[in-house]
């Protein structure tokens, strides 16, 4: 990941919800776009701080 917001996944624009109940609607695929997001995050974030660890280890 280079910058925060450069990743985030593209929020949709609320015409793009037809509010009208899809089985599919755009909104739950930017929820689960965000899900997936945190989720590498929280990887990247646990791999720094192992490598942080690591190095300042006596």
């Amino acid at each position: 990941m280079s910058g925060a917001d450069d990743d985030l996944p593209p929020k949709p624009d609320l015409p793009d919800c037809c509010n009208s109940g899809c089985a599919q609607c755009v909104m739950d695929d930017y929820a689960e776009a965000m899900r997936q997001w945190r989720a590498e995050c929280a990887v990247i974030i646990a791999a720094r701080q192992a490598q942080q660890n690591d190095s300042t280890a006596p």
